[in-house]
């Protein structure tokens, strides 16, 4: 599973139950409310979510991008030990690491065998 590229905790606990005549102040307390109410408070929520925004931009920089054929360029691919046409199944504990396999049980050349 992919790993989560945000690092910095979003709450999601700012207040939704603002009323008319509340008098916004840093922390809250001051005028009777609660620390989520508070501007401080909702300036460092604004700035997680600014650092989140950033932590995923970065987290975007290391992804393969499409080629202008739609493709991933082989280059953006990463080495996984080359492709082996086997003729009979390879035993698990003889295989490489990192090794893709394909056995091939038919002739597909679309010739009948011929060539």
């Amino acid at each position: 599973m992919a790993e989560n590229p945000i690092k910095t905790p979003l709450p999601a606990d700012l207040p939704e139950d603002w009323t008319g005549g509340q008098t916004v102040a840093p922390t809250g307390a001051e005028v009777g409310l609660s620390e989520q109410h508070g501007y401080n408070y909702l300036m460092e929520q604004v700035n997680a979510a600014q650092t989140a925004a950033k932590e995923i931009g970065e987290a975007f920089s290391g992804l393969a991008t499409l080629g202008p054929d739609g493709k991933v360029p082989a280059g953006q691919l990463p080495d996984i030990g080359g492709f082996y046409e086997v003729e009979e199944a390879v035993p698990p504990a003889s295989r490489k690491a990192n090794t893709l396999y394909g056995l091939i049980l038919a002739d597909y050349t679309g010739t009948g065998g011929e060539g």
